[in-house]
């Protein structure tokens, strides 16, 4: 089994990983139990929270990534770079001429070289209209044991506003899973 994911993934995959490996350590989990993990299959991931703010979407490291990737050109970087050391009204004016100039592009801002796909209900662009589907089949939240009356979201705004960060983010988990003694692949 690979974990998979892309941004905040770079976070929540690698805990949960230490934590498989926690359960198959456990001499009281059966054998049948145990889960056969192979490594994480991750793109663009975070490893501490800063770099996925959620507060605002063009951070440092995105913006950084839209130079590297000619997005966005060296007069407007260092725009950004030099209003942009705290919250200002001149970094909230830099923030908005890097996503207008980007999203004329028509890329998706988790994989630059990929259209957009706007979905409804508008989670920028993520292709979740199979997922929506499968996971609000009556039979697959039976199957899941999930709560039957309750309808599947992409986005559970109460878990996001409730959710403390680690500011430590996940640094300390890959140093522990890319032991040779648990011999998973990471691919980022």
């Amino acid at each position: 089994m690979y974990l998979t994911g892309f941004q905040y993934a770079g976070i929540t995959a690698p805990k949960l990983a230490l934590s498989i490996i926690e359960h198959n350590k456990d001499p009281d989990t059966p054998e049948w139990i145990k889960l056969n993990l192979n490594g994480l299959i991750l793109f663009n991931p975070c490893t501490y929270a800063e770099e996925c703010d959620a507060h605002f979407e063009f951070n440092k490291f995105t913006v950084k990534s839209l130079k590297d990737h000619f997005f966005i050109n060296r007069e407007t970087y260092d725009d950004y770079t030099s209003h942009c050391t705290l919250r200002t009204p001149s970094c909230d004016q830099a923030e908005q001429k890097i996503a207008s100039d980007f999203w004329v592009t028509g890329a998706d801002l988790r994989n630059l070289y990929m259209e957009c796909l706007h979905q409804p209900g508008d989670y920028g662009c993520i292709d979740h209209i199979g997922i929506d589907t499968f996971l609000n089949v009556q039979a697959v939240k039976e199957d899941l044991n999930a709560d039957t009356s309750i309808k599947w979201n992409l986005c559970n705004f109460t878990i996001s506003k409730d959710y403390e960060r680690d500011p430590d983010g996940s640094l300390k988990a890959y140093h522990t899973l890319l032991r040779e003694e648990h011999n998973l692949r990471i691919v980022a």
